[in-house]
């Protein structure tokens, strides 16, 4: 998205390189990703996170983390490419996700072991297929990790509207990403 009119900064402070690169021919390069459609816009994601596919096609990880989302289990997702497919990795809604284990009576002592049991794995399975329903094959989440560390306010991974910081958890996750096969 590029915004321009007398709302939009003069550029940053001290920084010149930093304004050249965001300013242009008084345009500002928001660095968001946009759909405009019947005059609304609508916001898909961040530029920054792209994801090249082995298409060759470039696709917002956002609209799948969204759909991931809608589940009422799923507190947020981060999905990526690792070899040639997409990955995602999850953190479940706590309090929904033991009321659906205490229903349908799965055993477990804590939040390690309800994320680790089979039946959670299966929920959140059954909520990326629901995602993976209406993308081409070569856009579908092919494996995922339920973050089975209990992430709270304040932590660095969360922003302070409990969303995923993308490079952070990564990092964090490195040796969880990396055992996933996500093969397209």
């Amino acid at each position: 998205m590029l915004v321009r009119g007398a709302h939009v900064c003069f550029g940053y402070w001290n920084d010149p390189l930093g304004t050249a690169a965001a300013l242009e021919s008084g345009w500002l390069r928001t660095g968001d990703l946009g759909r405009l459609e019947e005059g609304l816009l609508t916001l898909t994601g961040r530029r920054s996170n792209l994801l090249a596919l082995p298409d060759g096609a470039q696709i917002s990880p956002a609209m799948l983390e969204n759909e991931l989302a809608l589940s009422p289990y799923i507190a947020d997702a981060l999905v990526l490419r690792h070899g040639r497919g997409l990955c995602a990795l999850v953190m479940i809604e706590i309090e929904a996700v033991e009321r659906w284990a205490q229903d349908n009576n799965v055993p477990y002592t804590g939040f390690v072991s309800l994320v680790r049991t089979r039946e959670v794995s299966e929920l959140i399975g059954s909520a990326i297929e629901k995602a993976n329903a209406q993308a081409p094959a070569i856009r579908r989440i092919n494996s995922y990790r339920v973050i089975d560390q209990n992430l709270a306010p304040g932590d660095p991974e969360l922003t302070p509207m409990m969303k995923l910081r993308r490079e952070l958890v990564i990092e964090r996750f490195r040796p969880m990403i990396e055992e996933m096969s996500c093969a397209a």
